[in-house]
């Protein structure tokens, strides 16, 4: 099965949840990418904060974790969920 580049993936991992923040993201894809080098959770974030600026992800809320860390909950947009099913489901349906 060939794997969906990184950004395509974070943008996917959004279509069957209400939110995710970063560290959920990081753990659904991590089975299938844990051992690229570019998979980190730094990245990951890159990705998150480049489709948010696309407009196909939205923050949803915001909470602070027991630690005290801002943990930032994002949901996929109408234009998230089109490109989606026009680019990703279309081309992994091969």
């Amino acid at each position: 099965m060939n794997k969906l580049p990184i950004k395509f993936a974070v943008l996917n991992s959004f279509i069957d949840e209400d939110r995710l923040n970063l560290n959920e993201v990081y753990d659904k894809l991590k089975k299938h990418y844990e051992n690229e080098k570019q998979f980190t959770k730094e990245n990951i974030l890159e990705h998150i904060l480049s489709l948010r600026a696309n407009d196909l992800l939205n923050e949803k809320y915001m909470d602070i974790d027991r630690a005290n860390n801002l943990v930032i909950y994002y949901e996929i947009t109408k234009d998230g969920v089109a490109t989606v099913k026009k680019y990703i489901i279309k081309n992994t349906s091969k």
